[in-house]
């Protein structure tokens, strides 16, 4: 239905409703246990890649309801990032499966320490960014995506989960993760 009319209110409507409830309280980590795997995963796999990855691609009859569905993804993945703190118990021993899925950080993390579809959704969408923004013609939210990327880069924050990932991983024996992250790659968001 969205696709027909080049209109996503109801991409935006879910994203911005996961957002709210995650911003009002953390969700349990058991999250629908019984009916399906417990967690947020479901939402997770639907909002990254169903909505945020596939954004850049989609025809839009208003061309910056793009930078507005990929301003709230943005949005809900920084506070992923945020409210995750990496431990060793989201590493399962090699062979095993874990009892409950990660948080939605550990996913995010995971991805941006890999060459994954993620990270250089990121990275484009950052590039794309600043390049509209440099020039003075970017629609309005182009740079919603840049300021909250920029707020879970900053020196501390960043660095401290990226060495727990690394730890995490290396005292679970998990061979999923990269140490290089696009963390440590240097970028400069500029001011």
């Amino acid at each position: 239905v969205e696709c027909r009319a080049e209109e996503y209110p109801l991409s935006r409507a879910f994203l911005t409703l996961l957002d709210s409830l995650c911003a009002a309280a953390p969700l349990p980590r058991t999250l629908g246990a019984g009916t399906r795997p417990p967690g947020l995963d479901p939402y997770v796999e639907h909002a990254l890649n169903r909505l945020a990855l596939a954004a850049p691609h989609r025809p839009y009859s208003r061309p910056h309801e793009k930078w507005q569905v990929l301003a709230i993804s943005f949005r809900l993945f920084a506070r992923w990032l945020e409210q995750y703190e990496p431990t060793a118990s989201d590493f399962p021993p090699a062979g095993r499966e874990p009892d409950v899925n990660p948080p939605p950080g550990f996913r995010l993390l995971l991805q941006l320490h890999s060459q994954s579809e993620f990270l250089r959704l990121t990275l484009t969408t950052l590039d794309e960014a600043h390049e509209l923004m440099d020039r003075h013609t970017a629609p309005e939210h182009v740079s919603d995506p840049v300021f909250f990327y920029k707020q879970n880069t900053t020196p501390d924050l960043p660095r401290k989960k990226d060495n727990n990932m690394i730890c995490g991983s290396r005292d679970s024996h998990a061979s999923r993760i990269g140490t290089e992250s696009w963390f440590n790659l240097g970028l400069n968001f500029g001011s």
